[in-house]
């Protein structure tokens, strides 16, 4: 009987449920439920885990070994053990009310405290090693150019620090967009903390347990301030949603991004027909198939290329009979629906994929990369080869 108290007494504790736990001392119910509240209170365990190792009797008492683990949010596991009294008074086992019964040290007045420190929130840097943004306040960590892909930060309340995992607790800053949500692991390094057990003056008596942090480290970008900056002024003043995407042709470093107005991140996350700048595809398939600048191509105001529908110009100009050069800078829709059917699918294709479509792109955030899907019908192909 007395092994299943002490079972029900750790059960409880494991639960946190206090009132349990004040059920089964002996007459003591009120003072050990106001002891254990003060004790989750100072420890704030996101968990607590406590298994009972062994217990012997001798006459009407029996001593447990209890082995006890808290689980600190944002620190780690906080583990000991402690000794459980029963007593045997008129046939029944109860628990003998102890402090010490939740720590060894607890005695005299003594109370437990969790202090945690996050760490200092690394910087996101430019290509050349400034600043986009720093520190770790979120009313100022705040990116002046960039800032939608850059991201933002934000102080978690508990159940969504649970969500985050065991690294995060309740008012830390955490990243919510952008790099500062995708890169928030290292951004945000490890807390530092104590369990400190505090006279009843205020004085702190001992470190019972300690935790080292670690400060958060710098994250690198490949976005150049300059032409960031350069991207930021082009967009700011477009009436229409805009985004830019600037990129380094030989390497595919991105160097800039701008969004207006800021929130959606459409140059990374949006999803749109390429249009007519699509033509440069289709072009370059041309010239690979043996189409001079100079040869002379039709360019009627309509047209339907095998079971497609009609396909017009988009002024409905009868351009005549002009050269491949001169289609390409009237943009006629009529010359290159004809040419890309008749290079075929597969040819288009191949030339996308080589343009970079259909490419594996990882720029470190959530991204659309383009695609360019086998065209299976005349319909599809004649869109296609105009990038519709």
């Amino acid at each position: 009987v007395y092994k299943r108290q002490a079972q029900a007494f750790a059960t409880a504790w494991s639960e946190g449920d206090s009132a349990a736990m004040a059920g089964l001392t002996e007459g003591q119910g009120r003072e050990t439920e106001l002891a254990v509240r003060r004790f989750q209170a100072g420890l704030r365990a996101a968990g607590t885990e406590v298994e009972v190792l062994e217990v012997a009797a001798d006459g009407n008492e029996a001593r447990a070994t209890l082995a006890v683990t808290h689980e600190l949010p944002g620190l780690g596991d906080w583990s000991y053990e402690s000794v459980l009294t029963l007593n045997r008074a008129e046939g029944e086992w109860r628990v003998v009310w102890e402090p010490t019964v939740l720590h060894p040290e607890l005695r005299d007045g003594r109370r437990i405290e969790l202090i945690r420190q996050q760490a200092p929130r690394g910087p996101i840097l430019a290509r050349a090693g400034q600043p986009l943004v720093s520190g770790s306040d979120p009313a100022t960590r705040v990116s002046g150019v960039a800032a939608t892909t850059v991201g933002s930060v934000a102080v978690v309340d508990p159940d969504e620090a649970a969500e985050r995992g065991p690294g995060v607790a309740a008012g830390d800053v955490v990243g919510t967009a952008g790099l500062e949500e995708a890169y928030d692991e290292r951004l945000r390094g490890r807390a530092t903390g104590s369990v400190s057990l505090i006279e009843a003056d205020g004085a702190v008596a001992e470190e019972l347990a300690t935790f080292e942090g670690e400060a958060g480290e710098a994250l690198p970008t490949t976005l150049d301030l300059a032409v960031q900056r350069a991207a930021d002024v082009a967009v700011a003043n477009v009436a229409q949603p805009v985004a830019l995407v600037a990129l380094e042709a030989e390497t595919g470093a991105v160097r800039a991004v701008a969004n207006n107005p800021p929130g959606f991140d459409r140059a990374f996350l949006g999803e749109y027909p390429p249009g007519s700048t699509f033509k440069i595809v289709t072009a370059a398939a041309m010239l690979e198939a043996g189409v001079g600048a100079r040869v002379r191509l039709p360019c009627p105001p309509q047209t339907r290329a095998g079971d497609a529908g009609r396909v017009t110009n988009g002024d409905g100009k009868d351009g005549g009979v002009v050269t491949f050069e001169e289609a390409f800078a009237e943009s006629c829709n009529t010359t290159f629906v004809d040419e890309g059917f008749r290079l075929g699918g597969e040819v288009l294709t191949t030339t996308a994929e080589t343009s970079g479509f259909n490419r594996s792109s990882r720029p470190g955030i959530p991204a659309v990369v383009g695609s360019f899907p086998l065209p299976e019908t005349d319909t599809e192909l004649a869109a296609a080869a105009i990038g519709q």
